[in-house]
């Protein structure tokens, strides 16, 4: 059993919830107010060029929102690799949420009257986001945790790792990240004068709500066998995806209005 900053109580060889190539995520017991969280390791020198999970940390921790992941705390700390070397690490501490996440959800092939209020709680939480100048940069349904309440499954978003101040400069071209598939024309770079802005989020909702109802993504993907660059120009052609029609209403118009190619003429 590991004690982490003599108060987060967890055990590294069963706890482990999941890792990526950023690091490593556990389950935890908060001893000091008796309550399970989420510890979220990231070893700095497996992190990419000026990203850094305590400005990410930074970022959100006084967002108060119920479609929004929480952060607690902070904290860097080092330890030895099986290499004998020391290594760095910095170190997040967020609500744990028990439902799994939306990606997983959806193999089970949920309802239109399941679905609604996933997508409500999503929207409130973008505009939560927005409204606090932040745009998320990767709303897909891996990052939609759900979180089981009172017989209801509350979505919340989570990973703002690459998340951006809407009033920083922020172009195309220096700022291609996200999961492609999801992300705007504008992040990938059709138009490189223009300024990524809220609504870019509005757009890969408009990706998450298709697949939600079709089990297919609008563009393609490179698990249904399309290559990268094939997905990528059917976006910056954004042409009407094939089952848009079989989509009902009001989530038909939704869809139509998120994805638009121009972001001007898109809904904010």
């Amino acid at each position: 059993m590991a004690i982490l900053n003599n108060r987060y109580e967890f055990d590294p060889a069963t706890d482990e919830l999941g890792r990526g190539g950023f690091g490593r995520v556990f389950r935890a017991k908060d001893t000091f107010l008796n309550r399970e969280v989420v510890l979220k390791y990231a070893a700095k020198g497996d992190l990419p060029d000026k990203y850094s999970l305590i400005e990410e940390i930074k970022r959100v921790i006084d967002f108060n929102h119920p479609n929004l992941t929480r952060y607690f705390d902070a904290m860097t700390d080092r330890a030895e690799s099986g290499f004998g070397e020391t290594v760095e690490y910095q170190i997040g501490v967020m609500e744990y949420v028990r439902g799994g996440n939306l990606q997983d959800f959806l193999a089970s092939r949920p309802t239109e009257e399941q679905l609604r209020p996933i997508i409500l709680g999503i929207l409130e939480g973008l505009d939560y986001l927005h409204k606090q100048g932040i745009i998320h940069r990767d709303i897909k349904p891996k990052n939609i945790l759900l979180q089981p309440e009172d017989g209801k499954l509350i979505p919340k978003i989570c990973d703002f790792g690459i998340s951006k101040s809407a009033g920083g400069e922020m172009t195309a071209l220096s700022n291609v990240i996200g999961t492609f598939e999801y992300m705007s024309p504008e992040q990938l770079g059709n138009n490189p004068d223009q300024r990524i802005g809220t609504n870019a989020d509005l757009w890969s909702l408009g990706v998450v709500m298709y697949e939600m109802f079709t089990g297919e993504l609008p563009f393609g993907s490179q698990r249904s066998g399309q290559t990268s660059a094939q997905v990528i120009g059917n976006i910056l052609r954004a042409e009407t995806p094939p089952k848009l029609n079989q989509i009902p209403q009001p989530y038909r118009t939704a869809i139509s209005q998120c994805l638009v190619l121009d972001a001007r003429n898109r809904v904010r």
